[in-house]
């Protein structure tokens, strides 16, 4: 394999191609959310909308943010990496979501080349890392509000997607985040599963407290 190195004091770039596959991917998983969660039957059209903007605030941190993670990662170990959508997983996702579940493959970022051990960690990480400071730092904030009100319930919502996007990467199947690390560090591997566990277990466990103490 051709190795693309990288300068890693460029910052992080995205291709034109790469930019057009995230916003696809944005969209069309966005849709597929909004139909998931019943978006459509919403009494009113404002409602409607307003799942529509959970359901994109919902992808773009958990999935985008998710993938950006990954290629963040590699850029800082000096290898080029791009994401690109994967059309079939986007249509099974469509196709899906008009049943009432989701089942979302879009696409994944491609490495190209290879690091050192250590490095390939730290690409396999990276997107998982990137769900759990986001669903952290959105669950201390659902705290600070009182875990009352519109704004600590949509917090709350987010926080909860972020956190089992994270535990179902880390499951140990290919082509899974999970699998990835397992195989390079199994010991890194627990620890990150126990740390996803915990996390998404008290985000549930706090919305639930809060809304009957």
């Amino acid at each position: 394999m051709r190795i693309y190195t990288y300068d890693r004091g460029r910052g992080i770039t995205f291709t034109p191609r790469e930019k057009r596959d995230l916003l696809i991917t944005w969209l069309v998983l966005s849709f597929a959310f909004f139909m998931a969660w019943g978006g459509y039957a919403a009494p009113w059209p404002y409602a409607a909308l307003f799942v529509l903007g959970i359901s994109a605030l919902a992808v773009f941190t958990g999935v985008i943010l998710h993938e950006v993670g990954h290629k963040l990662e590699s850029l800082k170990v000096g290898i080029w990496a791009e994401y690109r959508k994967w059309d079939m997983g986007l249509l099974i996702a469509f196709l899906t979501s008009l049943f009432g579940f989701l089942f979302a493959a879009p696409g994944a970022v491609h490495i190209m080349g290879m690091g050192t051990r250590k490095d390939m960690e730290r690409i396999a990480v990276g997107g998982i890392r990137v769900n759990m400071l986001l669903a952290a730092a959105l669950l201390a904030t659902f705290f600070i509000l009182g875990g009352v009100g519109s704004l600590a319930t949509i917090l709350w919502f987010i926080a909860s997607v972020n956190s089992y996007l994270a535990l179902f990467n880390m499951l140990p199947i290919p082509p899974l985040d999970g699998f990835q690390l397992m195989r390079l560090n199994f010991p890194k591997y627990i620890v990150y599963l126990v740390g996803v566990g915990v996390l998404f277990a008290v985000i549930q466990m706090a919305f639930f407290l809060l809304a009957y103490i």
